[in-house]
């Protein structure tokens, strides 16, 4: 055994990384029975918790396997940008090449 991995493992341990990882199970099973976010907020606060809304909600997303990076405004929305190129007389699109998604960003752009 290398002398570091020793010196780690004589190391304390730090505990939970948050404050909620003991409570996960109290969460699950009350996002089970559809409380909101808020109203589980609400709930811990009464217990004497405090918890904010915003955390509860990052905390249950990381946990449930969403990446910290990932922003749900980036994503693509579904608007598809118009290409006079392949379109018909009636001014409907090719099925043959359909348009390319664009983003909520570029969408806003295409009509000022």
């Amino acid at each position: 055994m290398s002398h570091l991995l020793e010196k780690a493992q004589q190391q304390p341990d730090k505990g939970t990384r948050s404050v909620l990882d003991p409570h996960y199970e109290v969460i699950a099973t009350l996002r089970k029975k559809h409380w909101t976010f808020r109203e589980i907020a609400d709930f811990f606060q009464k217990e004497g918790i405090q918890v904010s809304v915003t955390w509860l909600t990052q905390y249950w997303a990381l946990k449930n396997g969403a990446s910290k990076k990932s922003s749900p405004r980036k994503k693509s929305m579904g608007f598809q940008k118009k290409d006079p190129k392949t379109e018909n007389a009636e001014g409907a699109s090719s099925t043959a090449n359909p348009p390319e998604k664009v983003t909520l960003f570029e969408y806003k752009g295409l009509f000022e």
